[in-house]
């Protein structure tokens, strides 16, 4: 098998694709969904094992926002006067969902071209809609094969729903469901393994040919890499600061919606960017094996707690906040015109504290006068001396809409990659250690003095020390910078927190001793 089979749920806003898209997927990852029109806005992609009697059997299914071919140049609302059965007695459509509606007809439409089958997904309860009518004119001009999944028909007779007949789908290709109640889903799966057993590479040729042709060059390398998967960075930042614009840069590829409604991302979007380092001298073995690649995921902006909307932008934000304890790198992207906020700077205290290498990504440098454009380096400068954390973050300053200042964002984190997987020698960071304590001697007591009898870097990414010591809790916080700095410099890891563990080391005769407290005891044990 060449490639996945990519089969996309389209449908009308709010009939339940994104719910059957998690229950097939499964696993950890969730689609937003929420009782309201127009939640899911990006295509989101996740691979879909079948059967486990057939061999590599899998698909990529593809959730899609609210798909309306035709849409109407009014408002969109139940008002009475424009009969649009968009909406049921529950739902109102605000003015930026109507923008989004029409952004997410453009992402429906890609999804389609690139399906090699459509799930046609429909309310069971609401019966047929004149959208779906329009929807089914579109797929058969596209000459699509298409299901019709009859969404929450619990009782799962298609009889209940008998103006879908209009349609003219199949029998065998309308399968009606209750996917809130996991009803006839074991039944779609069971279709659909039929399906793929009778997909074949010429198939899959010939669809790839449409794709290849198309906005989305390297889809199949972003839905799942071909290359050992090294990392994860987060996008993160304020609503409108050019995040997804930025991801559609670096895979080169429309991948994430754009808009310059604030908002727009609900779902964290990722993909894969690649990258080869193979070539290059005195990189870490990881980074040396060949093209690797690393996961990009644009989130949705995060805003002061007294700035949320409602329910939804709560759940968005709630989502880009685990993407951060979840990456290794963590892009923080602002505007010239925002600056560093109080926001920004909460987040990266949570990045930093987590562990996380942090770039601070300045955009929109080309709304600048010359003047001030001449004066972007002051400017960096004053921000750096403003928030001390930035003394070993990276800044970069770009046009993520002119692809100014791209290449040096890659640069940037190419370096940072190489820091992250930096190997230290024992014996080096021991003495680099000793000498920082020996230049400034820390008293833990009247008496003492910290002594350290031993360190080790127990973990990269971030590094990580462990020090064994004649004290563990009474090392101050400003002495805890001060050798972290002291390493940060004798080391060059730049871009990177460093987390240091002290541990009191004991006297071999106090570990046997605690052992003979813990139970019995070898006389290997006692005498090593």
């Amino acid at each position: 098998m060449s490639t996945y089979p990519i089969i996309s749920l389209v449908g009308r806003p709010n009939v339940g694709k994104s719910t059957i898209f998690n229950k097939l997927v499964g696993g950890y990852w969730k689609s937003l969904t929420y009782d309201r029109p127009g939640v899911t806005r990006d295509r989101q992609y996740r691979v879909m094992k079948l059967g486990e009697h057939l061999e590599g059997a899998a698909v990529v299914l593809v959730d899609t926002g609210g798909f309306l071919p035709d849409l109407p140049k009014h408002k969109l609302g139940p008002d009475g006067k424009t009969h649009d059965q968009l909406n049921s007695r529950r739902h109102k459509i605000s003015e930026d969902s109507d923008q989004f509606f029409r952004l997410m007809q453009d992402q429906a439409q890609i999804a389609i071209e690139e399906s090699h089958l459509v799930f046609l997904v429909v309310d069971g309860r609401e019966g047929l809609n004149p959208y779906e009518e329009s929807i089914v004119k579109v797929l058969r001009q596209k000459k699509k094969e298409f299901w019709l999944i009859i969404n929450k028909c619990d009782s799962l007779k298609i009889e209940e729903s008998a103006d879908f007949y209009k349609l003219a789908v199949k029998e065998k290709d309308t399968l009606p469901i209750s996917a809130e109640h996991a009803h006839g889903l074991l039944a779609l799966r069971e279709r659909l393994e039929e399906w793929w057993q009778n997909w074949s590479d010429d198939q899959a040729k010939k669809s790839l040919e449409l794709i290849e042709n198309g906005e989305n060059k390297n889809l199949q390398d972003w839905i799942k890499s071909p290359y050992p998967v090294i990392g994860k960075v987060a996008i993160i930042g304020n609503p409108n600061v050019g995040k997804s614009t930025l991801l559609n840069q670096l895979i080169e590829s429309n991948r994430s919606l754009v808009s310059e409604v604030a908002g727009t991302t609900t779902d964290p979007v990722e993909s894969f960017w690649h990258m080869d380092f193979s070539k290059e001298k005195d990189m870490p073995e990881i980074l040396a094996q060949g093209p690797v690649s690393l996961t990009l995921v644009d989130t949705a902006g995060i805003r002061r707690s007294a700035a949320k909307k409602d329910v939804i932008e709560e759940q968005s934000i709630y989502r880009s906040l685990r993407c951060i304890s979840e990456s290794d790198i963590v892009f923080l992207m602002t505007d010239v015109d925002r600056g560093i906020s109080q926001q920004d700077k909460r987040l990266v205290a949570l990045a930093l504290d987590r562990g996380k290498s942090v770039i601070v990504v300045v955009n929109k440098v080309d709304m600048l006068s010359k003047e001030k454009k001449e004066s972007l380096d002051e400017w960096v400068d004053m921000v750096k001396k403003q928030n001390p954390w930035m003394s070993y973050c990276a800044v970069v300053c770009i046009s993520a809409q002119k692809k100014w200042g791209i290449d040096k964002l890659k640069l940037i984190l190419r370096n940072t990659l190489v820091v992250l997987h930096k190997k230290l020698g024992t014996g080096e960071l021991n003495r680099a250690i000793a000498a920082l304590i020996e230049k400034n001697p820390f008293r833990v007591d009247k008496a003492n003095y910290l002594k350290v009898k031993y360190a080790s870097l127990v973990k990269s990414s971030p590094p990580t020390i462990l020090l064994f010591a004649n004290r563990e809790l009474e090392i101050s916080p400003q002495y805890r910078r001060y050798l972290t700095k002291g390493i940060r410099d004798h080391f060059s890891l730049y871009n990177t927190p460093i987390h240091l563990i002290f541990r009191r080391g004991e006297s071999r005769e106090q570990q046997k001793l605690q052992k003979l407290k813990d139970g019995p005891i070898s006389m290997e044990e006692l005498n090593p």
